[in-house]
């Protein structure tokens, strides 16, 4: 399936828990549609030359935050594309905000339980390094969801279903809700 109008007139953007598939699903769409993909994890790596996890280990979740809304911005700011935003993204005001102005924004929700699976390689995730089992992880979703849903303009449950089963519903959602996502 691909999309007949493309390319974007809009920036889209994807939100949600680390393991949801933003990044995953935003690659896919990328060359399905034939659009700009930028994953701000990956560009914050880039930016500072260190792996998400030696950030944190070295620097701080503030220093790390604070890069993150920076190189969002810079996102916003350029041509439209689609973004993979960090799970965390919408902890910051600044950010919901700019999101709510400049994107259509697209939560990709998935339960606890399929969280932990996906996330069995911690390593790479250094918030969630030291949970413990799907119930620690509901109530860091918990704390988020809200954010999540304030700043959504569309909510694509994951949970069950495969990267290309989200991106045909991804494609469909977007056609369907073509407020100017697409240039003509």
């Amino acid at each position: 399936m691909t999309c007949d109008n493309a390319p974007l007139a809009v920036t889209v953007a994807f939100i949600g828990f680390m393991g949801a598939g933003k990044t995953s699903v935003a690659a896919e769409l990328s060359e399905r549609l034939r659009v700009a993909f930028i994953d701000i994890d990956q560009e914050v790596e880039t930016y500072t030359g260190m792996t998400i996890t030696e950030i944190f280990e070295r620097n701080g979740e503030r220093f790390f935050r604070g890069l993150e809304t920076e190189l969002l911005e810079d996102a916003l700011n350029g041509a439209p594309a689609l973004i993979a935003c960090g799970g965390g993204v919408v902890l910051d005001p600044k950010n919901v905000e700019r999101l709510k102005e400049s994107a259509f924004t697209i939560y990709l929700q998935m339960s606890a339980d399929q969280i932990e699976l996906r996330l069995e390689d911690y390593s790479t995730r250094p918030l969630i390094q030291a949970v413990d089992g799907p119930q620690e992880i509901a109530e860091m979703m918990v704390a988020r969801e809200e954010l999540y849903e304030i700043v959504a303009d569309r909510t694509v449950d994951t949970s069950g279903l495969t990267l290309d089963e989200v991106c045909d519903q991804i494609e469909k959602l977007l056609k369907e809700a073509d407020s100017g996502i697409f240039h003509a």
